[in-house]
């Protein structure tokens, strides 16, 4: 079983996973073709409560993940995610993420991918399940050439909105790139959405911490592009990713994880 890319069907390495090719959970109906490069990733958890609490092992089969994906694929709100993560650690592909987009973080949707991961009535999460996501992430950042990159400040995540990353904003994400919290882009969620376990988890996978609030992130990017010859704009497309990839870093990303190379 697999997740679904460009219409490949790709094997997470450490994680298992279902699509709807395998008639395992259904397709998003709500979605939109892909135009734009992706440039980032967006978590969210659906019960939207952060209480830091990680439980060990895995539930042995999580019914509540596969209600929620078939709840975006038959409910008339509009809303939709690519992938559901589930407290069992099975990953639930509904959509290609390279041809279309859906609709789970407003106008970062047509430059994002969306992970929903399944929550405990208290909002706890599960070892297994943290495995999983930094597998899934591994897995899109090294298919979309996104940067290992999270919003970080004072030794902890960040979960409040990014001036940057604001949907009513005016930049609305466009100069951001990473790994990032529904809650960085939208003040209708609280900082539960999704906590800081995740990111914590992508933290000890050796992920760059930036403070994306004064543009840490830029300002090591531009020093960087300028070493290698490229233009300083401090965004790490695709003519970095060209740059990072022929000095010798797997697929242009700085960071090398596992099953990389």
């Amino acid at each position: 079983m697999a997740i679904v890319i460009g219409g490949r069907e790709i094997e997470l390495k450490g994680a298992r996973s279902c699509s709807w090719l395998d008639g395992t959970v259904p397709r998003v109906t709500d979605r939109t073709e892909r135009t734009r490069r992706v440039r980032a990733i967006v978590l969210h958890t659906h019960e939207g409560t952060a209480t830091g609490s990680i439980k060990p092992d895995r539930i042995a089969d999580d019914r509540t993940a596969r209600s929620l994906a078939r709840y975006q694929s038959s409910t008339t709100r509009t809303v939709s995610w690519d992938y559901t993560v589930g407290r069992d650690g099975v990953v639930l592909a509904q959509s290609d993420p390279a041809v279309e987009y859906t609709w789970h973080a407003t106008s970062w949707n047509a430059i994002s991918i969306g992970i929903e991961l399944v929550q405990d009535p208290d909002g706890a999460l599960y070892d297994a399940q943290l495995d999983a996501l930094v597998s899934l992430v591994d897995t899109l950042t090294r298919e979309f050439r996104i940067q290992r990159q999270i919003p970080w400040r004072d030794g902890a995540p960040m979960l409040g909105v990014i001036y940057r990353a604001d949907e009513a904003g005016t930049l609305r994400g466009s100069d951001c790139v990473g790994v990032f919290a529904h809650c960085n882009n939208t003040r209708n969620r609280g900082r539960g959405d999704p906590g800081p376990a995740p990111f914590y988890a992508l933290h000890e996978a050796g992920y760059e911490l930036f403070d994306f609030a004064v543009g840490e992130d830029s300002k090591q990017w531009r020093n960087r592009q300028v070493r290698m010859g490229v233009k300083g704009d401090g965004l790490p497309l695709d003519a970095t990713c060209d740059a990072l990839a022929r000095a010798g870093h797997p697929h242009g990303l700085w960071v090398e994880r596992p099953y990389d190379r």
